[in-house]
């Protein structure tokens, strides 16, 4: 009876295991996120002013730094993910 007891236990412990999330995914999540985040700046940054309702429309005088931030972080991200592949 205990040995049935026991290995209700590890298969419970198993199925706990084999149902959570891998870690391994959490990083191309997380990059995943930040490279949508930073394609809409530089959505943002490209759409003309008389597309934008006012509230948004003070992106203007900072058209140009938005559109070279969010490039240069979507090309930092890219870069990450190709050495994240590359090595694992």
């Amino acid at each position: 009876m205990h040995r049935e007891a026991a290995a209700k236990a590890a298969a419970l412990r198993v199925a706990t295991v084999a149902a959570s999330p891998p870690s391994s995914m959490q990083l191309p999540l997380v990059l995943g996120i930040a490279l949508g985040l930073s394609l809409m700046i530089v959505g943002v940054a490209l759409t003309p002013a008389w597309a934008m309702r006012r509230s948004v429309a003070v992106v203007e005088d900072r058209r140009e730094t938005l559109l070279y931030t969010g490039v240069a972080i979507a090309l930092a991200i890219g870069v990450g993910v190709g050495i994240a592949m590359v090595l694992s």
